[in-house]
């Protein structure tokens, strides 16, 4: 049986489609929606700070986590050190969060330099 705690966290990390229902609702409710994404592996203060600052942009902070598949290929064989589950998890955990997704692949390519997933 799970805990309340455990509840709580499991209830942050959704998939996609669920993140999408949940923007267009806070959106319809005219709050401002935030996306950043990353690995997230060996969380540091830099992750944190970023976090804090991607936070302070808007009313809701959705934080895009890639897979592990996806981490393999950007940062080689030996990552990630965490499993996705377990990052997933640390996410959800932050108090800064408001739902932590899990992305399958990497994030679409906008530009050479940019990478964003668009729900809406």
């Amino acid at each position: 049986m799970r805990t309340d705690i455990e509840n709580t966290l499991l209830n942050k990390i959704l998939d996609l489609p669920s993140i999408k229902n949940h923007v267009l609702t806070w959106q319809a409710e005219g709050q401002k929606v935030v996306f950043t994404n990353g690995v997230f592996d060996l969380l540091h203060i830099g992750h944190l700070t970023y976090m804090a600052k991607a936070a302070e942009l808007g009313d809701k902070l959705i934080i895009g986590l890639n897979s592990d598949a996806s981490v393999k290929r950007i940062k080689g064989d030996d990552r990630p050190v965490n499993d996705q589950n377990s990052r997933a998890a640390l996410l959800a955990a932050l108090f800064l969060l408001t739902r932590s997704p899990f992305l399958r692949k990497i994030p679409l390519q906008i530009s050479s330099k940019h990478y964003c997933l668009i729900y809406w």
